[in-house]
């Protein structure tokens, strides 16, 4: 049984006292910052005691969804037209995170795109521009390693071909553009490219509006890959299946929770005994539609952004070029027996370009210029993020082993090895 989204509504309340039940996560500064020696992956070394954030669907990460989508889902939960027309078609998302510059490129989309009616399909979970700072030149038309763990397989790609999954943004509805979540994603990475590039080319620490810019860019990373999916439906599941049972405690609660809805007691579906039976017997899903995560997204961009300004960031280069990224590009580590979010974490890194990584600690420290074995240990934190795939300039990227040793061939890296 399919449970309709007008029902995902009324325990949209049930979902923010849950998150708010959870304990909050407090910074923890197990251990002291160095001055400048080391990047801030020194624990790397004990990996019996640390570890490095996996993917975002794994059931252990509870902090990140507190993290990134706490409160998120105290809102109604509107449905798409509802949605993006509250949102002025996204731009209002933006101007109320105080996100200046991606709000007026999302209000340039109605003369651009009505001209153009074309209708892309590839839509990028990574931003081109960002993947363009792994290829050998640092250019968009360059060439890039593509190396895919789940097909175990690796290939060379450009970067408008790689990061994307066919009609991911796509909303259906007969009023709206069915691409506008993907185009508008597109008009905000207009204005960050030329930062990614100058970065790069430079390599250079990021003045204090560069890296707001930044900051605003990760925040949008983190929500817009696909592992945030299923990760933020299977916590609205499983804090909606408590909050139905109370509803269907009694056939008079059930039909308060239908008016509360706004659903008429005959409605086909909503039957007491039928839904009752469901409940009990688990069979049933929560249906949800693209424009729901997205609203789910958005709203966490307001929440991580808080705690990406609080830390220090500082910069990491290397002046070979041999920074990796992955497809879940924003990296947290922390103590292995802890849940890790965005704000207990140790450090949160985020690679800009295979010479530039971007560093976010609870102390401040100077930038540094990464030494072999670092690039070897960032990289790895890298691979063991990753949901599937892994971008570089070369296919014989450094890593290092679980016996931390120094690799060049990828085939010998397995996450249960960690």
């Amino acid at each position: 049984m399919k449970l309709f989204p007008d029902l995902v509504r009324p325990f949209a309340s049930g979902v923010l006292q849950r998150l708010d039940l959870l304990p909050s996560l407090a910074a923890q500064d197990a251990d002291e910052a160095p001055d400048r020696v080391r990047l801030p992956i020194r624990g790397f070394h004990d990996l019996g005691q640390r570890r490095a954030l996996g993917a975002i669907h794994h059931g252990d990460d509870l902090g990140l969804l507190v993290s990134a989508i706490r409160l998120g889902f105290g809102g109604r939960l509107l449905g798409p037209a509802r949605l993006l027309r509250g949102l002025g078609f996204l731009g209002s998302f933006a101007r109320a995170f105080g996100l200046r510059r991606i709000a007026c490129s999302f209000t340039m989309k109605t003369i651009t795109w009505k001209k153009r009616n074309v209708e892309p399909r590839g839509h990028h979970f990574v931003p081109a521009c960002w993947l363009a700072g792994f290829t050998a030149s640092g250019e968009i038309d360059g060439r890039i390693w593509v190396t895919d763990f789940s097909r175990r397989n690796q290939w060379k790609s450009k970067p408008g071909k790689a990061g994307r999954i066919r009609d991911f943004y796509r909303i259906d509805h007969p009023n709206l553009d069915p691409v506008i979540v993907e185009k508008s994603l597109s008009q905000i990475e207009a204005p960050i490219a030329p930062l990614l590039r100058a970065l790069d080319r430079e390599q250079r620490e990021p003045n204090s509006d560069e890296l707001d810019e930044l900051m605003q860019f990760i925040a949008i990373q983190f929500v817009r890959i696909p592992p945030f999916r299923p990760f933020a439906l299977g916590v609205l599941e499983s804090v909606n299946r408590e909050e139905l049972a109370a509803a269907l405690r009694t056939p008079e609660t059930w039909a308060a929770t239908l008016k509360n809805a706004g659903i008429a007691a005959d409605t086909p579906g909503a039957e007491y005994e039928r839904v009752r039976e469901a409940q009990r017997s688990g069979e049933y899903l929560l249906s949800v539609n693209t424009a729901w995560y997205m609203k789910q997204a958005f709203e966490g961009v307001s929440r991580i952004l808080p705690c990406l300004r609080a830390r220090h960031w500082h910069t990491a280069f290397s002046t070979t070029g041999s920074f990796i990224a992955c497809d879940s590009p924003v990296i947290m580590e922390g103590p292995k027996d802890q849940g890790i979010g965005f704000e207990n974490a140790d450090f949160i890194a985020y690679a800009v370009s295979r010479h530039v990584t971007l560093f976010g600690t609870a102390t401040r420290c100077a930038p540094v210029f990464a030494t072999r074995r670092e690039i070897a240990e960032m990289n790895t934190l890298a691979m063991r993020r990753a949901d599937k795939q892994i971008y570089s300039h070369v296919s014989d990227f450094c890593w290092l082993d679980e016996k931390l040793k120094h690799q060049t061939d990828w085939t010998l890296f397995s996450k249960d090895k960690f």
